[in-house]
């Protein structure tokens, strides 16, 4: 019984360690600036706006800090194949996953780190006819995310982030080679429980 006391007071230091120093618990949403790099083709492509929204964390470690997230986000992009289609528009949902380390300096912080998406859903739109594409995306999207973020009063916080892809979620999609998202995001968070 001693062992088994002795067992969770040193496996909880640490959580109690990040309990002294700060955990925050909160919800965000906001829009998407949507792009996509799509390799092999010629047209033009332009972006398209969706949104996201889901649970952030805070540990705060003094200056710097680890934040983790889970967003439901929507991407993708409108392309026009000249003299074929006019604005056909991918659209993708995924659920991301930003490990972000964050710098805190006064009520300001610079954040950044590797996002992991978990495609949901994927269609593409033409001239009014939606085509369920999923299965020609890959499941999985790694991107690298960085951006600023500010604590405002009555627990509200801002950010604007940048998300380049790093990988192709290009299955086989119409043969257009590798496709990556871009996405700039705003966002305004509440905080629930703790502080920033």
């Amino acid at each position: 019984m001693k062992k088994i006391l002795l067992v969770l007071i040193v496996t909880s230091l640490p959580l109690m360690r990040v309990q002294a120093q700060g955990l925050g618990i909160g919800l965000k949403g906001g829009l998407n600036f949507a792009n996509q790099s799509i390799g092999d083709f010629q047209g033009d492509v332009s972006s398209r706006t969706g949104f996201h929204g889901g649970l952030y964390a805070h540990i705060s470690l003094g200056k710097f800090g680890v934040q983790p997230e889970i967003l439901y986000s929507t991407v993708g992009s409108e392309f026009d194949l000249s003299g074929v289609a006019d604005d056909i528009e991918n659209r993708s949902a995924y659920f991301t996953i930003p490990l972000l380390l964050r710098l805190n300096i006064a009520f300001l912080n610079i954040h950044a780190g590797p996002q992991f998406g978990i495609l949901v859903n994927a269609e593409t739109e033409d001239n009014g006819v939606v085509e369920d594409v999923k299965d020609q995306y890959k499941s999985g999207d790694f991107s690298i995310a960085a951006g600023v973020g500010a604590n405002l009063p009555f627990n509200l916080n801002v950010t604007a982030r940048y998300v380049a892809g790093l990988s192709d979620v290009n299955d086989n999609l119409t043969n257009l080679g590798d496709i990556s998202n871009s996405t700039f995001q705003l966002s305004l968070g509440y905080r629930l429980i703790g502080k920033e």
